[in-house]
């Protein structure tokens, strides 16, 4: 007889409750000046663009703000998936609520264009909807009256896998020099997205060190995921090395609600005699046995498990280059815009370097003003901010735009046009204000190459950045109109 998981399937059910009430926090606090009616790009103008483009808008676009196109259903969205995930930690009707706690965050990520598009948030739809299957049936399930299905159950062990995996894979994969002689640590934590104070301490580590961690992240995401499928030892054994992993992105860089998302993901392979063994003698439970679950139950998440695995692997092919053709490419296709299952692979390619973009405003007859952002590089001797679970998406995006050039990001056009218009929705992403709520005379956007300043600088108190102006990134916005940057 299998070891019991109702602990492990009560913990992690919560874990995920806690994880999406924190992202539909962190994205409510954001979303109008993104995109609400004046913010970054407005979701109303998107989904009338989609309505004339397609024939079945709602398949191409899920989301329930077809029918409330304002910034009061905005808020409504957000605030009711706040509502259901205290719901879900309080176990009341566990399987609904989380039908429509998915619902609303695919709205969400629906009409959030490229500021919710990154891969956690394609993570926790896809977890959120086979937790579904996961979760116990009743009013107030507390452990349930039955085991979890198998099926459910090696659905989210498989996500975990895949997610380790094809991380792992694409690395190697990629052709990228920096893993390929494992020196890509040596870059990485002051050219991430956003670098905590953390991780300027963890880029002066000897390169000895970020050697040995890079062979460590090899062996962890591309041999450890297949000891899942080594018994319970096997899978204790994946457990710590992924959370051992998991930890160090925590401690040294910023990812939102990734890496929470990913050490819930891990519950799942922990049985409840191993929960009991992890917990202190005071706070263990006692054993708890339930009825294996029902015979349909057990067989009605077979034809899902079968194909999530078939998708799952014309989602790798296609990032390989190989996309799938005839009935599985319509499969895929109808399937994409619910981001039911994903393709995983973080920092496939390491960037080896920092740039950064400014952006600054000018009153008639006045100095260049810059304008702050909360978390992204900025001032010389601004020290990284570290937080876990909030995802700052504008600071995020913006380190995208420095990658590539103005004409690819016309999204960071419309934040200019924002900004000279003085809109107070989009100044609420930022630090402060320079202007006071005046609307400035000039826009522009300048390019500086970042580096972490050295051991000895940063002891003497030269703050934590160095520089280097690189050049106007844009051109300027005036009040006539765009106009070529001075050379």
């Amino acid at each position: 007889m299998s070891p019991s998981r109702l602990w492990g399937r009560w913990l992690f059910l919560r874990a995920l409750a806690l994880i999406y009430c924190v992202a539909f926090v962190s994205i409510w606090v954001q979303i109008h000046g993104l995109v609400g009616e004046n913010g970054i790009l407005p979701f109303d103008d998107y989904l009338d663009v989609i309505a004339t483009r397609s024939e079945s808008p709602f398949a191409r676009l899920p989301t329930v703000l077809w029918w409330w196109p304002t910034d009061a259903g905005l808020t409504a969205v957000c605030a009711l998936g706040t509502l259901c995930s205290v719901a879900l930690i309080w176990g009341l009707a566990t399987r609904a609520v989380l039908v429509l706690t998915w619902a609303l965050y695919l709205s969400l990520v629906s009409v959030g264009q490229v500021f919710m598009g990154y891969q956690w948030d394609a993570l926790l739809l896809e977890t959120g909807l086979l937790a579904v299957f996961f979760a116990p049936s009743g009013w107030r399930p507390g452990l349930g009256l039955r085991e979890p299905s198998p099926f459910a159950t090696w659905m989210l062990r498989l996500l975990l896998f895949r997610l380790m995996f094809w991380s792992g894979l694409a690395k190697w994969l990629s052709g990228d020099p920096s893993w390929a002689s494992f020196t890509a640590l040596e870059y990485h934590y002051w050219t991430q997205p956003i670098a905590p104070w953390t991780a300027w301490f963890a880029a002066w580590m000897p390169s000895a060190v970020h050697t040995a961690c890079c062979v460590a992240v090899a062996g962890i995401e591309l041999l450890l995921p297949f000891a899942i499928f080594m018994g319970s030892r096997g899978r204790r054994i994946a457990a710590l090395g992924f959370s051992l992993l998991l930890f160090a992105i925590t401690v040294t860089g910023f990812y939102g609600f990734f890496t929470l998302l990913a050490f819930a993901l891990c519950l799942t392979l922990l049985d409840d005699v191993d929960l009991r063994a992890l917990s202190p003698q005071r706070w263990r439970w006692p054993p708890q046995k339930r009825p294996s679950c029902r015979v349909f139950e057990r067989w009605a998440a077979s034809p899902l498990f079968l194909v999530f695995l078939i998708m799952g692997w014309y989602r790798f092919a296609a990032s390989e280059g190989r996309p799938p053709s005839g009935v599985s490419a319509k499969v895929t296709r109808a399937a994409s815009p619910f981001h039911s299952v994903n393709r995983y692979g973080l920092f496939a390619r390491m960037t080896t370097t920092r740039t950064e973009i400014e952006l600054q405003g000018r009153l008639e007859d006045g100095e260049w003003q810059t304008y702050v952002f909360r978390w992204k590089a900025g001032a010389l001797d601004q020290r990284g901010r570290w937080s876990i679970g909030h995802m700052p998406r504008l600071d995020w995006q913006m380190w995208f735009a420095a990658l590539g050039s103005y004409e690819h990001n016309a999204w960071l056009l419309h934040f200019m046009v924002r900004l000279h218009q003085g809109e107070p929705g989009v100044l609420g992403l930022l630090e402060t204000d320079p202007f006071d709520g005046q609307k400035p005379t000039l826009v522009r956007a300048l390019l500086y190459e970042y580096q972490f300043v050295s051991f000895d600088a940063w002891r003497e108190g030269e703050g934590w950045w160095v520089r280097d102006r690189v050049g106007h990134y844009a051109p300027l916005i005036t009040p006539t109109g765009w106009a070529s940057p001075p050379e």
